[in-house]
């Protein structure tokens, strides 16, 4: 018969996914994910820095999750990897490898050599005591890494994690979403890192973008640009430099938690709209 022809972009996508998924693939990508990790994150935040690895599918968090198990213990590092997912993945058995499938449908645990792994499953696996949560497990200092595809994207606020890295489309308030979970201060964090594997940097400032109001110091690196947009706002008189001196002083005080940082800026933004 004819050989017959995927439609291109068919094609592309099929291809796409075969390297991705390939264990060779996975494998690279944990190994340049670890080494920075070990050298860079590892000693951020007093020693105690955190990871997340966002990656593209829940099949996914099982590959990557049993890949880095396996260089974390070749490392003999003192510390391992936790794996967020919702829903059950079925692992098919190949040589010394498993190999996730995905959902079947009717399939049960067992049958064939498939098995059927869970979040809990997985975790439980690599030492995480039965009733101690996810979020609870990453404070633990046996765990440093947490490898997520849709879960602790949003609504996770963990101030130790200071690197992120990405092996997933981002875009929109997603990518706003998923990226500030870096946004969390505490003692000893002074910088955040992001290492993407797939997404362009002028996507990211896009789906930014339509949450500043103000894009004039957009590109710009003269410093006299600061000091004319200070001065603009200072003709406005919605604060004191007695206001900002107690401001830095709270914001650099252990004592002080974000949400105590709150008044103050909302006694600007009333002003702000009184005026408006």
């Amino acid at each position: 018969g004819k050989d017959e022809q995927l439609p291109e972009g068919k094609a592309m996508r099929q291809v796409i996914n075969f390297v991705d998924g390939h264990p060779q693939t996975i494998e690279q990508k944990v190994k340049i994910i670890l080494n920075h990790f070990v050298n860079k994150t590892a000693r951020t935040v007093g020693g105690k820095g955190r990871g997340m690895v966002v990656v593209r599918s829940r099949i996914h968090c099982v590959l990557f999750q049993q890949e880095m198990v396996k260089q974390m213990r070749a490392m003999s590092l003192p510390y391992s990897v936790l794996v967020a997912f919702s829903g059950t993945v079925s692992m098919q058995p190949i040589g010394s490898r498993q190999l996730a499938i995905g959902n079947m449908s009717g399939v049960q645990g067992g049958t064939s050599g498939i098995r059927e792994v869970t979040e809990t499953i997985l975790n439980r696996e690599n030492g995480l005591p039965q009733m101690v949560s996810i979020a609870d497990g990453f404070k633990d200092p046996r765990y440093r890494i947490l490898i997520v595809s849709s879960k602790f994207q949003t609504g996770f606020d963990e101030p130790l994690l200071q690197a992120m890295f990405v092996d997933k489309r981002l875009s929109g308030v997603q990518c706003v979403q998923t990226l500030s979970r870096l946004n969390r201060t505490c003692t000893g964090k002074t910088e955040t890192f992001v290492l993407d594997f797939v997404n362009e940097t002028e996507g990211v400032v896009e789906s930014f973008q339509p949450f500043y109001t103000s894009t004039e110091l957009s590109g710009e690196t003269d410093p006299n640009k600061l000091y004319d947009l200070e001065t603009k706002i200072r003709g406005f008189n919605l604060f004191t430099k007695y206001m900002v001196d107690e401001f830095c002083r709270m914001f650099y005080s252990e004592r002080y938690s974000d949400e105590m940082l709150q008044p103050p800026l909302n006694q600007v933004v009333a002003k702000w709209k009184e005026i408006d």
